[in-house]
């Protein structure tokens, strides 16, 4: 197992026996800092080749923590002849509908305009 520091000090030379024991390709027109890398690179898969996944922790299967019984909850269903019936029409319970919306749009943007007013003038005060 080679380190960093260790190969930094080997001559070139011994730095390409080393790659070929490792099992580096190409090693010829590489640099030397460029052989140091791979020979680290190889020297990193050829452990995670060696070692299967579940040897690296060993550790116990998780269980999972016991839950309580969900409660049956019963459903009623109502009568159709108890069905509350609306004074207005569905066209005009919409049309009500649509005006609120448009009045609480028209407040937020009241709201909006005054927030505005106030930031412009305590950036003026300064």
């Amino acid at each position: 197992m080679h380190d960093m520091k260790g190969l930094g000090e080997k001559l070139l030379e011994d730095l390409k026996t080393i790659a070929k024991e490792v099992g580096v390709d190409k090693i010829d027109k590489l640099k030397k800092q460029d052989l140091i890398y791979k020979i680290l690179d190889t020297q990193a898969e050829n452990i995670t080749k060696s070692v299967p996944d579940g040897d690296i922790e060993n550790k116990p299967k998780r269980t999972p923590r016991p839950r309580p019984a969900k409660k049956k909850v019963e459903t009623v269903k109502p009568n159709k002849s108890a069905e509350t019936k609306t004074d207005k029409p569905i066209e005009k319970q919409a049309k009500d509908q649509r005006k609120r919306q448009s009045k609480s749009r028209i407040n937020l943007l009241k709201l909006q305009k005054k927030r505005l007013k106030k930031r412009r003038l305590q950036h003026l005060k300064r």
